[in-house]
């Protein structure tokens, strides 16, 4: 018998600017009510030989993360992006969330997508001048008559602000992406068409 933890689900892992290994993960610990003890994404972190106290980014009351995607900023931003699906009762449907560690160590936590039920298959990345932009999955509208979307959506912090616009709307577009920028701070996506069975690469248009 016996109580365990249940930890490790969604991991993801990256490296920062030393070279030290960082993963997220989502968790649910066994302390026999020491401490924290409810489901909640998590960040543990390695420096020198050291795995450090594992931080707390997000408690996860009423709510899942179905896909996270984390990535690390040219300044040393250490960034998170996530899909939120509600499993019970709260009061905003399923959505975008990004999170940031501050240098004093606190996380920030931001929505980035609610206006439909978005988010899934994220990817997360940085550009030159150390702004988050994701690729993320539009699944379906959360008001009126059900309408399916599935199109391919992207995201960038501008002072403060998401800017955000749809990419591709032909098909079922926008599953298992990935997201890169090139030395022009260019950037692409790499993207999966379902109707079709396509792998698609997106470049974004410069002047």
């Amino acid at each position: 018998g016996g109580i365990q933890s249940n930890m490790g689900n969604g991991c993801k892992l990256v490296l920062d600017a030393d070279d030290n290994p960082v993963i997220f993960y989502v968790g649910t610990p066994y302390q026999d009510g020491l401490g924290e003890d409810r489901t909640s994404l998590r960040m543990s972190r390695k420096i020198g030989n050291q795995w450090q106290t594992p931080e707390i980014v997000d408690i996860l009351e009423g709510w899942e993360v179905e896909s996270l995607s984390a990535a690390i900023a040219p300044d040393g931003t250490i960034g998170v992006a996530y899909f939120m699906e509600e499993v019970s009762d709260t009061n905003y449907p399923d959505h975008l969330r990004y999170a940031f560690r501050q240098s004093d160590g606190q996380w920030v936590i931001d929505i980035v997508d609610i206006s439909s039920h978005c988010g899934d298959f994220n990817a997360l990345a940085f550009d030159a001048n150390s702004r988050p932009v994701i690729a993320y999955y539009d699944i379906h509208a959360n008001t009126g008559t059900f309408r399916p979307r599935e199109d391919l959506r992207f995201a960038r912090l501008e002072n403060s602000r998401w800017e955000k616009e749809t990419v591709a709307t032909a098909g079922d577009i926008g599953k298992y992406n990935s997201i890169w920028l090139d030395a022009n701070n260019v950037t692409y996506i790499c993207t999966y068409e379902l109707t079709e069975r396509e792998i698609v690469i997106f470049r974004e248009r410069t002047l």
